[in-house]
């Protein structure tokens, strides 16, 4: 019997020694309660990379209220520091040059000051307003078209009819282009201004906009028709 529970006594101690590190550490011991390492949502409010809210940096009064060329720099910096969503590498560019060069001719220092808090990218705020109208949507052309080409292009779901599918994605990318640089600024404002919603930049909030999404659906339409396969039976 003693040598019965020697056995039992020593194997315990064997798979004591052999058990994983995470199987030994009581703080680790229950896996399921923990939280996972990586949280989806945990970023889905950070601000956007492409605003110009530079948070490390003190903005000071400049002389003639010019924002200055190293501020400027900044701006485009941080622009280029990480891809957002749907955006390409060429859209991305394009958008980070222009959004700098359009802040720097259009928005003053004090302006610039006023849009370093994310609270204060509200609908009745003439700096933000301004920032739409002036940056935004002199900018919002290529990103409009390299991200809708691209979102067309990778879509499994296209109607199977479509015979020649670069050019009905060309053809939807620059309808939607032509149709955003002429109503987006309004369709983005309303959509942000939402009760109960928040967009991490206006860009966002056009692309979530129920009206943009309609368009995109009857340019859709059109663009089919133009590029799909024809039955030779006439079924459709």
């Amino acid at each position: 019997m003693k040598n019965k529970w020697l056995v039992i006594l020593l194997t315990l101690a064997l798979f004591a020694i052999s058990a994983p590190a995470w199987a030994q550490d009581p703080n680790l011991s229950n896996l399921r309660s923990t939280k996972p390492l990586f949280n989806p949502q945990a970023g889905k409010y950070l601000t956007s990379n492409i605003l110009p809210i530079l948070k490390d940096e003190v903005l000071v009064d400049s002389p003639g209220n010019k924002i200055p060329d190293e501020t400027i720099e900044k701006i485009y910096d941080q622009c280029k520091s990480r891809m957002p969503s749907k955006f390409t590498p060429d859209s991305l560019e394009y958008y980070c040059s222009c959004s700098a060069a359009a802040t720097s001719a259009s928005m003053s220092m004090s302006e610039l000051k006023e849009l370093q808090k994310r609270e204060d990218w509200k609908l009745g705020n003439p700096a933000f307003e301004k920032y739409v109208h002036n940056v935004v949507m002199e900018c919002i052309d290529v990103p409009v078209d390299d991200m809708e080409y691209m979102s067309c292009i990778m879509n499994r779901g296209n109607d199977w009819r479509v015979e020649r599918i670069p050019l009905y994605c060309k053809c939807l990318s620059s309808s939607l282009k032509n149709y955003a640089t002429k109503n987006a600024e309004a369709e983005m404002m309303l959509e942000w201004g939402s009760p109960g919603k928040r967009y991490s930049s206006p860009l966002e909030a056009l692309f979530s906009s129920s009206t943009y999404n309609y368009n995109k659906t009857e340019f859709s339409k059109n663009c089919i028709g133009h590029y799909k396969d024809k039955d030779p039976l006439g079924r459709y």
